[in-house]
């Protein structure tokens, strides 16, 4: 067995499983994980050591690595269940991170023993039988070298697929990476089997390795912006939505109260002429002023949300009660106002029915702080419920993460509209939503009007 034969059959593989091992951990495995895995593993190095090793030119080194690495992305199809363009994503940023090792302990085993024929002449392509591990020495710094590049790049890129969520990034960008890749195994065949003096093999080893640094930062750099990107769409449609629902909203309260006016005459005459019993009479008086039910506080659209919320709570059995004075907040358009304390108040129901009705709770306050400030407080009850936060926003438990969470988004961004800031915290078997505005000289408070929900 030659040197070469050893290393493309044990030494290759090996540290390629192991580093796109650090890119896939975090994606979504097929039913009987562990037994895909065993065999995805036995298949891959059977594979390496059957593939013949007839020649070390550079175009069938570069054809067998190639190879090589193409059947190893096959074969997490086997085990992940992922689409073909994100696992490909995955592996050759493994077949990168494993270049660029093997380009840190060339070098450094130039650099320290020199142009000697038993340790670099031939290096891992060499036609004797010299492997790594026959050194003691050699050894142990290949395993060094190993562990600390494969750590440094993990700290630094690998674990940001497991902190975010892993979106598709785009093909130009994919494919641009697998460019520069496969010209860095193209070059380095060629600088291996034409370049042998330590010279000329450190400055070709120092150009691979910033092909390889620049790659993963291209990958992970398409991977960020594409991920920003996605979020920034949604939270367009999301705020068109918003609007348009403000809208439809505001249209429909302002027809149900001009019907309701024209329904409580309408029932005047009928008992007048009588038309309809006392009790009738009674009956549809009581269900229309449950739709004219209004509350005031001095700002329409807050005024809009919380009637709204107030015939929701009725039917869900929520204790709601509120303090607010809207004028507070007239340094806010309505949409901004509407948007904010309906993704709220939204999301204080949305906890609270998770609870059997006698601790369905939840408030609202709207008041001066001070001289200069307004304050926004928003509470329900959660329980003895952990919330696990991420940028200051708490974490959807939704399947779909990537699909929710767009309300509390949407609020922060308002909030850093008007120069504010939200605080969001559990407390006492309470989650609080704690927002303070400046308060420009046109909000000049007044009297706090409220209104009691049961």
């Amino acid at each position: 067995m030659t040197q070469l034969e050893f290393y493309k059959s044990f030494q290759f593989m090996t540290e390629l499983l192991l580093a796109e091992g650090m890119f896939l951990c975090s994606l979504r495995l097929r039913s009987f994980s562990w037994l895909r895995i065993a065999a995805g593993v036995a298949a891959a190095f059977l594979f390496s050591w059957l593939f013949p090793a007839y020649s070390d030119s550079p175009a069938y080194l570069s054809f067998m690595f190639f190879t090589l690495f193409v059947f190893t992305v096959c074969i997490t199809k086997f085990i992940f269940k992922e689409s073909w363009l994100k696992l490909a994503f995955c592996c050759v940023a493994g077949y990168t991170v494993q270049h660029l090792a093997y380009q840190f302990n060339n070098i450094s085993l130039i650099a320290m023993l020199g142009d000697t024929d038993t340790t670099m002449r031939g290096g891992m392509y060499g036609n004797d039988f010299l492997p790594t591990f026959s050194v003691p020495f050699l050894a142990i710094w290949y395993c060094f070298v190993i562990l600390l590049v494969y750590s440094v790049v993990f700290w630094a890129f690998g674990s940001r697929l497991s902190r975010q969520e892993f979106r598709l990034p785009s093909v130009f960008g994919f494919f641009l990476v697998c460019f520069l890749l496969l010209l860095d195994i193209v070059l380095n065949t060629l600088v291996v089997y034409y370049i042998t003096t330590p010279a000329g093999i450190i400055l070709s080893g120092i150009y691979n390795i910033v092909c390889c640094v620049l790659g993963l930062f291209l990958q992970f750099e398409v991977l960020l912006r594409w991920g920003f990107y996605s979020q920034l769409r949604i939270l367009r449609i999301v705020r068109r939505q918003e609007r348009e629902r403000y809208e439809a909203v505001k249209e429909a309260m302002e027809t149900v109260n001009i019907k309701c006016h024209d329904l409580k005459h309408r029932i005047r005459l009928f008992r007048s002429m009588n038309m309809v019993s006392e009790d009738t009479a009674n009956d549809m008086e009581r269900a229309i002023a449950e739709y004219a039910a209004f509350t005031f506080t001095g700002n329409s659209a807050l005024d809009m949300v919380l009637t709204e919320i107030n015939r929701l709570c009725t039917r869900s059995d929520i204790r709601a009660s509120y303090m607010a004075d809207g004028k507070l907040i007239s340094f806010m358009s309505d949409e901004d106002v509407y948007i904010m304390f309906r993704n709220l108040l939204d999301n204080a129901v949305e906890e609270v029915l998770r609870y059997p009705p006698e601790k369905r709770t939840m408030g609202l306050r709207v008041e001066k702080c001070g001289d200069n400030f307004v304050s926004v407080i928003i509470y329900n009850y959660c329980g003895d419920k952990s919330f696990e936060f991420a940028g200051g926003l708490p974490k959807t438990t939704k399947s779909r993460a990537d699909l929710h969470g767009f309300g509390l988004k949407s609020v922060q961004r308002i909030c850093e509209k008007y120069n504010g800031t939200m605080d969001l915290y559990a407390e006492d078997q309470l989650f609080n939503v704690n927002i303070l505005f400046p308060a420009p000289n046109s909000a000049d408070g007044g009297t706090e009007e409220g209104k009691d929900a049961q």
